[in-house]
């Protein structure tokens, strides 16, 4: 056992990253930083619309607010996939106020980079092919596993689309005439 251990001291510093170019380590780091703004993003978008959301009566309001608490530690807490809910769930409760027409399709490509966050993040990347792809190891809830390879081109349209979804969620407020917490721009901002 005592050998074993002195060999493990013999592996490269990167190791087992090592098998798989620096760049594409980088845009997968880019890819789940990118992935948390977006939750952060997502989070600040369901503080701004549960927190504007208009009551019919006072016992409706008291209700509400006696769970807004709750909501909110949700919000910095929860993963995508429980910020993506809740996010619909807020803007639904605003239905009458929400002005874009892209939003379906929004929710569609959340749900899309949900699935693609989880496969980046919980991966294990084996050896890539002669072209530099890598077919990641993971299996899917519903026992799948990916099939599709990816390389640093593909990483880069992700992060790409990620960012894009960002901006997005922040139209989807700022169109309900909601100032995004944490911007200066346009809008009434939230007290």
């Amino acid at each position: 056992m005592q050998d074993d251990a002195e060999n493990l001291t013999d592996l490269p510093l990167s190791d087992p990253t090592q098998i798989l170019d620096p760049e594409f380590w980088e845009w997968l780091g880019r890819c789940v930083a990118t992935f948390g703004f977006l939750e952060f993003t997502l989070g600040r978008a369901i503080f701004a619309l549960t927190s504007t959301r208009v009551y019919d009566d006072q016992a409706e309001f008291d209700k509400a607010n006696e769970k807004w608490l709750s909501v909110l530690e949700k919000a910095l807490s929860d993963q995508l996939g429980g910020l993506i809910v809740k996010f619909d769930e807020s803007v639904r409760n605003h239905s009458s106020r929400c002005k874009v027409d892209f939003y379906g399709k929004l929710i569609e490509d959340l749900n899309r980079a949900k699935e693609l966050r989880n496969i980046l993040c919980h991966a294990s990347w084996p050896v890539p092919d002669s072209s530099g792809k890598v077919l990641p190891f993971y299996v899917r809830n519903d026992k799948q596993m990916v099939e599709t390879k990816m390389d640093v081109a593909y990483l880069q349209q992700v992060q790409r689309g990620t960012a894009s979804a960002c901006g997005y969620v922040v139209s989807v407020v700022t169109s309900m005439g909601i100032q995004f917490p944490g911007s200066n721009g346009p809008r009434k901002p939230v007290l």
